[in-house]
Parts: structure tokens; sequence; C-alpha cells
């Protein structure tokens, strides 16, 4: 009779076991999935020329590393796919969004989350529409003045350094300057950069004056 029970045992015993393990493939599955409990956010000032980072928020499954796709609009179009990202003219008047996928290696299971939209400021970094100028006598022991030149927009602070065969000269920061016996034969011009709270800041370069005279 032992005989004839292990055979018919058997198969049953590997039924049963397929079926638990069947059982068992969906909690299995569904351990690998993350949850996001605090969305992606991003940080910075979102303008033109200024780098944004990313915080990819808190996650539940223990992810171990997050891919980022940076959109613009929220279309399928991808900006970027790096951890910071820095708006460009197109980006202008536009809104930045960034969706996150949490990943662990050696899983299949993923999950994405999506942070809000940042509006791009439309400033966009300064641009001068004419080079600054410089007025003045072109001779040692005369003062020359910065004009700024016109930039595009308002709002601007200016600052100078002013160059001596395109070197800069040492402390010579404003507005004005005034000739030096080492600058005789020399030809002057004017870095004018302006600058605007959280926005990048752009430089312009003077002609150069004729080779200064010496007295």
């Amino acid at each position: 009779m032992r005989r004839l029970v292990t055979p018919v045992l058997t198969p049953v015993f590997v039924l049963v076991l397929g079926l638990v393990a069947f059982a068992l493939v969906p909690s299995a599955a569904a351990g690998e999935q993350f949850g996001n409990t605090s969305s992606p956010t991003i940080k910075g000032s979102a303008a033109v020329g200024t780098t944004l980072t990313l915080d990819p928020g808190r996650w539940t499954g223990s992810p171990d590393r997050f891919t980022v796709q940076w959109l613009r609009d929220g279309e399928d179009t991808i900006v970027s796919t790096s951890r910071s990202y820095v708006p460009v003219r197109g980006d202008a008047g536009h809104f930045i969004t960034a969706l996150v996928t949490a990943e662990r290696t050696g899983k299949r299971s993923t999950s994405s989350a999506q942070s809000d939209r940042v509006p791009v400021n439309v400033f966009i970094a300064a641009s001068a529409r004419t080079r600054p100028t410089v007025s003045g006598t072109a001779r040692v022991g005369q003062r020359l003045t910065a004009r700024n030149g016109a930039w595009d927009g308002a709002g601007y602070r200016f600052g100078y350094r002013w160059l001596a065969n395109n070197r800069a000269i040492s402390g010579a920061v404003k507005s004005t300057y005034t000739l030096k016996k080492a600058d005789g034969g020399k030809k002057i011009s004017v870095r004018v950069t302006a600058s605007k709270s959280r926005f990048p800041a752009t430089a312009s370069t003077s002609t150069p004056t004729r080779a200064i005279a010496k007295k």
C-alpha cells in the first residue's frame, strides 16, 4: 500500500506549494512599491540664468535613487534630466515642473511624483542696447567719466571697472577715474556691470580711448 500512496501525495503536495507561492507574489510586489509622503519641491529663484535645485521629497519603501525630468508647461518635452536646472530664455514667461521617479537597485517597481509648477520670471538678464562710453580729456591728470549706455529693462544697479590696455586698474571701481602718470601712452576703457536683485548680472565694455597723452 505504501508504494501506491507516495505517487498520489507527491503531486498534491506540489500543487499546494504552487498555490501558496502564487498567493505570496502580490504581497511581495506590493512591498516593492514606493509611496510619496511629501511632494518634490523646486528651490531657487525661477529666473533665466539662475540655478534651480530639486528636493525629491519624502518616500516610503526605501528608494535608493531618483531620476528627474524637468518639464516646461507640463508638456512631454524634457528640458533636463539633472538634479538641477538653469532656465533658458525660452523658459521666460512659462512654468517649470519636475517629475521625480523613485527606484531601488534590483527592483523593477517604481513610483513617480511631480512638483508644483514654478513660473519663470519674464525678466531676462540685462542686455546693453548701446555700449558704455567714456567722456573727458585723455590726458594724465584729467578725470574721465563713465556713461552707462542704454540697457533693456529698468531698476539696475551699475558697477564700474576701469581698464588700461584691457587690464584692470587696481582700485578703479567708481564711475569716474582720474588719469595717473602710469596711464600715459595706454588706452583706457570702462566695463559697466548691470545687476538686479535675484537676477544674473551682465557686463558691457566701452570702446577704448585714444592713447593717454602725458603732461
